[in-house]
């Protein structure tokens, strides 16, 4: 039978999901998703602000690996002014996020000045593009992270020998 609305929309979606421009470029790994209200409760939940996830309808994204990582996302809102002022809201929290002492002690906030962004009729564009050494130092970053975080998790190391036979 015929798509439901539902699942028409979405298609359209991922229809505007970016696509790789060079003909030998790599492929991409391509999605798309509807907000539906549950969905966007559970982002605003999850951390992400309320203004970011509100005007936003459908996402679509791809990601592409070769001599770096390309991302790219497409928010579709309803309206053009919506769009703008998403954009203007995104700014204005990424701008807010590079001056956490935290994500400027491990060195993750440079990252945010590669994130570009450009607005078509109703749609926030966003393209991220992170040359090899970057992608490299982020993953150096975040292993560094994760390699902190476990030791702040683990137990004392007396504890350890307490409950070994």
């Amino acid at each position: 039978g015929l798509p439901r609305a539902s699942d028409r929309t979405l298609v359209a979606a991922l229809g505007r999901a970016p696509t790789a421009r060079e003909p030998d470029a790599r492929p991409p790994l391509r999605g798309a998703l509807r907000l539906s209200p549950a969905l966007s409760a559970r982002a605003i939940a999850g951390g992400l602000p309320s203004s970011i996830v509100a005007p936003v309808e459908w996402v679509s994204f791809a990601f592409a690996v070769g001599d770096g990582a390309d991302l790219g996302v497409v928010l579709g809102t309803n309206s053009a002014p919506h769009a703008a002022a998403l954009e203007e809201e995104l700014h204005r929290v990424l701008a807010e996020l590079k001056t956490q002492p935290s994500l400027r002690l491990l060195g993750i906030a440079p990252f945010f000045d590669e994130l570009r962004t450009g607005r078509k009729a109703g749609e926030l564009h966003l393209a991220l593009r992170l040359e090899g050494k970057k992608v490299v130092a982020l993953l150096d970053r975040l292993d560094a992270l994760g390699r902190l975080a476990d030791a702040h998790t683990a137990p004392p190391p007396e504890a350890n020998e307490a409950t070994s036979p």
